[in-house]
């Protein structure tokens, strides 16, 4: 079964720093070069986000699969580094973990979920099919929804049941839309890693070229201060 990376629906609306206090952890007084620490904060945000495997502010994603889970299989995320997520399924027998014991269960990836907006299926008889869960607007009964592991949401059927058939002549026959990210603003985001991406657009400023010498050392202390927030691939 192929699943597809996460598509952004609705786009974060603002960075985790601002470009205020990013200077000032520069100590750059001068507009001159506004845009292109602007740029360096949206590059070191991104950076962020790959090494944690976290979306940081609150946005809107989706990911597609070709079929809900069977019996005995376990949706999960893996990769090494966020954008370019890999997804799969595997046998529940002999996990480690107990989170993934769960049977037919779906993991979204990204971090803090705080809704499930909807799922969205094809089913056998190829007509379009929506279930809704407890977060959904409006909330329903189709899923149930565990959202209180910050590495990543977890969906199961309702009362162990089978989750829908689908049209298995259809790739990406399955959508779920969510919604991922600490917090709306960056209020939310941890200090650590706000300080991260300062100290990383600190670093992508003063090496302006990787033939200066500079470049082998950078981004240590950003991302010592990342380490306990990165999610790991089991």
């Amino acid at each position: 079964m192929s699943i597809t990376a996460l598509t952004v629906v609705t786009k974060p609306p603002m960075l985790p720093v601002t470009l205020k206090e990013t200077k000032r952890h520069l100590r750059i007084t001068h507009s001159a070069e506004d845009a292109h620490i602007s740029d360096l904060i949206k590059a070191a945000t991104s950076w962020a986000e790959r090494e944690t495997r976290r979306r940081l502010i609150s946005q809107v994603v989706t990911f597609a699969m070709d079929r809900f889970p069977r019996r005995g299989e376990f949706v999960f995320a893996w990769g090494h580094n966020f954008e370019n997520f890999a997804f799969n399924t595997t046998d529940n027998f002999g996990r480690t973990f107990d989170r993934r014991a769960r049977d037919r269960q779906i993991c979204l990836p990204g971090g803090v979920v705080t809704a499930v907006e909807k799922i969205d299926y094809i089913d056998e008889t190829g007509t379009p099919q929506v279930l809704s869960g407890p977060t959904s607007t409006a909330p329903g009964t189709d899923f149930q929804e565990d959202l209180t592991d910050d590495e990543g949401a977890f969906l199961m059927s309702p009362d162990d049941a089978q989750w829908p058939g689908t049209d298995l002549g259809v790739m990406n026959a399955v959508v779920v839309e969510y919604t991922v990210g600490y917090a709306a603003n960056s209020d939310g985001v941890p200090e650590d890693i706000k300080s991260a991406i300062k100290f990383r657009v600190g670093d992508l400023f003063n090496v302006r070229s990787t033939t200066d010498g500079k470049a082998g050392g950078i981004g240590t202390t950003a991302s010592m201060l990342l380490e306990q927030h990165r999610i790991q691939i089991f």
